[in-house]
């Protein structure tokens, strides 16, 4: 991650951006604008792989994935990303049921709200899902801290 972050800072710094050291909110329209570039990237993708273009699916993923990472450069947060997501990773992966009892547990607490969902196997893994794919959150979901990475 290190690396790409510093790629798209020398994009940024070259193209006459301004990115911040640490963080801080960007110029707003600065931002709008990497924003607004994101969406037409995964529009393309989505094209892409629509048309089952190979190419073009990597390409606009290759395309997301720089100038997202310009986004996290103009607010400064290129040293904190691969810190959240870890967090974000070890909280996800919490999501997933740590025995038969527990996924029972969760199943019961869905279908008490009424959601509709069911218990999968996979391999060692539990996993609840809802009836449209949807994976849900084990009883013993861990939300992800990052309030420390800004302050």
């Amino acid at each position: 991650m290190e690396k790409l972050l510093s790629k798209t800072r020398e994009f940024n710094k070259t193209a006459g951006v301004p990115v911040k050291d640490s963080f801080g909110y960007p110029k707003e329209s600065n931002a709008y604008l990497q924003i607004e570039l994101i969406k037409e990237e995964l529009q393309e993708t989505l094209e892409a792989f629509k048309s089952k273009d190979d190419v073009e699916v990597l390409d606009g993923l290759a395309d997301t994935f720089y100038v997202l990472s310009g986004l996290v450069n103009l607010f400064g947060l290129d040293d904190k990303m691969e810190e959240a997501i870890d967090r974000v990773h070890k909280s996800n992966m919490s999501k997933f049921p740590k025995s038969y009892e527990e996924a029972i547990r969760t199943v019961d607490k869905y279908k008490n709200n009424n959601v509709s969902c069911h218990m999968v196997n996979r391999g060692e893994a539990k996993v609840v899902v809802r009836d449209d794919g949807k994976i849900l959150k084990s009883v013993n979901y861990k939300p992800v801290y990052l309030g420390d990475l800004v302050k």
